[in-house]
């Protein structure tokens, strides 16, 4: 039985994205597990945040930063730090996110910020 080379290509991309699937949602998972947890108990995670900002209504967000190596991209350097949004509400964590921070950001960054803060969490 011979395979035609569409059938193999559409094999392959379907084989790469559900690797690429199963990575992603063992970040999110990962990450959930924080959801509903005492802050305290990341901040002994983590260490000490970068930064917080007072929100409305006793929502305050925990930051902590990290950092992405430069890399070499077609045309220019591209170089972001990474921070972590932590959404805290009566000492409990809501809500977490990945943000890029810097120039020339290229689509996409937040899933290399996940992995600077995947061995930590």
């Amino acid at each position: 039985m011979r395979l035609s080379p569409a059938f193999l290509s559409l094999f392959m991309l379907l084989l790469l994205v559900g690797c690429a699937g199963g990575r992603v949602g063992a970040f999110e998972a990962q990450t959930n597990a924080w959801l509903g947890q005492p802050v305290n108990d990341l901040v002994e995670a983590l260490g000490e945040p970068t930064g917080r900002t007072e929100l409305t209504e006793g929502e305050t967000v925990w930051r902590w930063s990290g950092t992405v190596p430069s890399r070499r991209a077609i045309f220019d350097d591209t170089s972001y730090s990474c921070q972590l949004h932590v959404h805290v509400v009566d000492g409990l964590v809501q809500r977490i996110r990945y943000v890029a921070v810097g120039d020339r950001i290229l689509e996409g960054p937040e899933a290399n910020c996940r992995q600077v803060f995947s061995g930590l969490l």
